[in-house]
C-alpha cells in the first residue's frame, strides 16, 4: 500500500502544476502585457513564456538576469525580483496570435504553469472623409455708376454651389466678397478728380 502511494506521489511530482486560467485581449497590430506572479522562494528560478502545449519547441522567451529585460523577436520579458512577478510583452499582434499560452516557472519535475487565453481582435477601421472640390461658379457683372471711373464693368466670381464642407463654405464665399470689394475700392483710388480751372 505504501509503495502504491509512493508511486502516485512520484507521478504527481513529475507533472506540471497549473493555476487558474486568465484571459487577455489585444488589438491587431498592438501590444499586450501579461504579469505572471510567483511564490516566494522562486525569485531566481528560470521563468518562461510558452504557447500550448508548452514543450521545449513552444517556449517563446526565457528570463535572463534578474531585473533585466530580455528580448526575443516580438517578445520582451523581465523578472522583477522584489515584486515576485515576471512580465511579458507581445508586440505587433496578429490574429494568428490568438490561443492558449502559459507563464512558466521551472522547478525540479514540476514546473508551475499559469494558463493565459489570448484573444486578438481585428484593428478598428479608420473612417476617411472625402473633400469635394469647389465647383459651380458663375460670372456676375457689377456696373460702375461713378463718372470718375473709366472701367465700365468689373467681373466678380460668386459662388452659387452648395459646398459640402460645412465649415469651409462660408469662409470661401466671404473671402471672395472681400476680394471683390478690394478690387472696386482700388479701382476708385486710381482716379483723381481734376480741380476746376480758375475763371479769368
Amino acid at each position: 500500500m505504501k509503495s502504491c502511494i509512493h508511486i502516485i506521489s512520484v507521478l504527481a511530482v513529475l507533472g506540471c502544476v497549473t493555476s487558474a486560467d486568465r484571459r487577455v485581449t489585444g488589438a491587431e497590430g498592438g501590444r499586450v502585457e501579461i504579469k505572471c506572479p510567483y511564490q516566494d522562494g522562486y525569485q531566481y528560478r528560470v521563468k518562461y513564456w510558452c504557447r500550448d502545449s508548452c514543450g521545449n519547441k513552444d517556449v517563446l522567451i526565457r528570463t535572463g538576469k534578474a531585473d533585466t529585460v530580455v528580448t526575443a523577436g516580438r517578445f520582451y520579458l523581465i523578472n522583477s525580483v522584489s515584486a515576485k512577478t515576471f512580465t511579458v510583452w507581445m508586440n505587433r499582434l496578429t490574429l494568428q496570435d490568438s490561443g492558449v499560452y502559459y507563464c512558466g516557472v521551472e522547478d525540479w519535475g514540476k514546473d508551475t504553469l499559469t494558463k493565459i487565453h489570448l484573444s486578438v481582435i481585428e484593428a478598428p477601421t479608420v473612417s476617411t472623409r472625402t473633400i469635394f472640390p469647389v465647383t459651380g461658379f458663375t460670372d456676375t457683372t457689377l456696373t460702375n455708376t461713378s463718372p470718375h471711373m473709366t472701367d465700365s464693368t468689373t467681373t466678380v466670381k460668386t459662388c452659387n454651389a452648395v459646398l459640402r464642407l460645412s465649415i469651409g463654405a462660408p469662409c470661401v464665399c466671404i473671402m471672395i466678397l472681400i476680394v471683390a470689394g478690394v478690387e472696386i475700392v482700388t479701382g476708385l483710388g486710381r482716379f483723381k478728380v481734376k480741380p476746376s480751372s480758375a475763371q479769368p
